[in-house]
């Protein structure tokens, strides 16, 4: 039998959050928007100007910022 190690209460609460998040979506059939950055220094630099042309493709004359287009970041 595998032993299942302790959940960190953080990680515990992601996770709820996370179920909570998917359950809602499968009632309103609503698609999820996720954004994941990863990387630093010019990494990151390089995915945050992908970001802001991303964002000006949505909507050129008033571009939304990542949290009022993203489910999760």
């Amino acid at each position: 039998m595998i032993k299942r190690r302790a959940l960190l209460p953080s990680y515990q609460y992601w996770l709820w959050a996370f179920q909570l998040l998917l359950s809602s979506l499968t009632m309103s059939a609503r698609r999820l928007n996720l954004l994941s950055l990863d990387g630093g220094g010019v990494r990151g630099l390089s995915s945050l100007y992908i970001l802001q042309r991303i964002m000006t493709e949505i909507d050129p004359s008033n571009p939304p910022k990542p949290c009022e287009y993203f489910d999760l970041i």
